[in-house]
C-alpha cells in the first residue's frame, strides 16, 4: 500500500511535467500557428479580390498581385507604405498586415486602418478588412473596392460560430458573389453602404444597387455582416472621396507628393546662412564707427571762421574717409 504522501508527491511531479510539455509543445508550435494564420489571411485578402489560391501558393500569389500595403488614419492620410514582404517604403506606422481590424473599431476615429492595394488587370483595386458581430459570435472579412473607390469588386466573410446550414453561409460563395457590381456611394456622392436586406433586394427601398439578398433563416447575422460593413466603411469615407477626388491617384503617388513639400524647408534655412557672412554688411558697421565722431563736432565749428572754403569743396561726404586733414586741424588750434 502507497501511503497518501507518496500519491501526493506522485501527482504533483505529473502534473508539472505534463505542464511543462504542454507548454513547451506550445512554444514549438506557435511559429507554425503564426505562419498558418497569416497564410490565411493572404487567403482571404486574395480571395476579395478575385484570386484563387490555396495554403501553398497563397503566399507567392499575395507577393504577385498586392502591390503594396497602406497604412492610414480616419482622417484619409497614408502613414506609412509597406511592400507586400513586409519592407517599409515609406512613411511611419503599423503595417497593414499587422493591423487587427477589431483592436482598429474599438480605437475608433484614432485607429490606425489598413487598405491593401491590388494590380489585377490594369487599374489597382483597393482591399479594407470588416470586422462585426454575428448570433453566436464575430464575424469578419474583406471588401475590394475597384479604383472608382465606389463600385465592389468583391467580398470575403467568415465568422467564428454561426449556425451551419443558416448564418453559416456567409463564407458561401452563393452570399458573396452578389455583392459584385454594387455601390457605397450614391449620385451625390453621399455614403450608403451596402445592405443585406431581410427578404430580398426587391424590399429594400432605395436603390437596388446598394442592397444584395440576405440568408433566409440568418437574419441576425446577415444584419450583422450589413452592420460590419456599414461600421467599418464608415472609417475610410474620407480616403475614399480623397481618392475619388484625385481621379484614381494612387495613395503612393499622394505620399510621394508629400516629400517635395518638405524637402525646400530645411533649403530655406541655408540660403540667409550663405548671406550673413558676405562682407558688404560687414563693411558697413565699419562705416557707421565715424557716428561717435559728432563730439569733435564743436571743435569744428570753430574752425569754421578760419577755413570757410573747407565745407565747400567737400559736400559729397561720403568722401570724408580722407580725414588725415583733421589732425591738422588741431594744429592750427594749438
Amino acid at each position: 500500500m502507497f501511503s497518501n504522501k507518496y500519491i501526493y508527491i506522485y501527482t504533483t511531479v505529473m502534473v508539472v511535467v505534463v505542464a511543462a510539455l504542454l507548454a513547451l509543445a506550445a512554444t514549438l508550435l506557435k511559429p507554425f500557428q503564426d505562419k498558418n494564420a497569416q497564410v490565411e489571411t493572404m487567403q482571404n485578402i486574395l480571395k476579395a479580390a478575385g484570386i484563387a489560391s490555396t495554403a501553398e501558393d497563397a503566399e507567392a500569389l499575395y507577393g504577385d498581385y498586392i502591390r503594396e500595403e497602406l497604412t492610414i488614419d480616419a482622417a484619409g492620410d497614408v502613414l506609412a507604405r509597406y511592400a507586400a514582404d513586409g519592407r517599409l517604403l515609406e512613411g511611419q506606422g503599423t503595417r497593414a498586415f499587422d493591423i487587427s481590424m477589431k483592436n482598429a473599431v474599438a480605437m475608433g476615429k484614432d485607429a490606425e486602418l489598413p487598405v491593401f492595394v491590388c494590380h489585377k488587370g490594369e487599374a489597382d483595386s483597393y482591399i479594407v478588412p470588416l470586422y462585426g458581430k454575428g448570433l453566436w459570435g464575430p464575424v469578419w472579412g474583406y471588401i475590394t473596392l475597384e479604383s472608382d473607390m465606389n463600385t465592389v469588386a468583391g467580398v470575403s466573410f467568415g465568422h467564428q460560430g454561426e449556425t451551419p446550414g443558416l448564418g453559416a453561409e456567409i463564407v458561401g460563395d452563393a452570399f458573396q458573389q452578389p455583392f459584385a457590381g454594387k455601390r457605397i456611394f450614391d449620385e451625390n456622392r453621399q455614403f450608403t453602404s451596402v445592405t443585406v436586406q431581410k427578404g430580398g433586394v426587391k424590399n429594400y427601398k432605395g436603390d437596388p444597387v446598394h442592397a444584395v439578398d440576405a440568408i433566409s433563416g440568418g437574419t441576425i447575422t446577415s444584419t450583422g455582416v450589413s452592420d460590419m460593413l456599414h461600421d467599418c466603411l464608415t472609417y475610410y469615407i474620407p480616403f475614399f472621396l480623397r481618392m475619388q477626388d484625385e481621379g484614381g491617384l494612387t495613395a503612393a503617388d499622394s505620399v510621394a507628393e508629400a516629400e517635395p513639400v518638405v524637402t525646400p524647408e530645411p533649403v530655406a534655412p541655408v540660403q540667409p546662412r550663405r548671406v550673413a557672412p558676405q562682407p558688404e554688411p560687414a563693411a558697413q558697421p565699419a562705416e557707421a564707427k565715424p557716428a561717435p565722431k559728432p563730439v569733435p563736432a564743436p571743435e569744428v565749428e570753430e574752425e569754421k571762421p578760419e577755413t570757410p572754403e573747407t565745407p565747400v569743396p567737400q559736400p559729397v561726404q561720403p568722401e570724408q574717409p580722407a580725414e588725415p586733414v583733421q589732425p591738422e586741424q588741431p594744429q592750427e588750434a594749438e
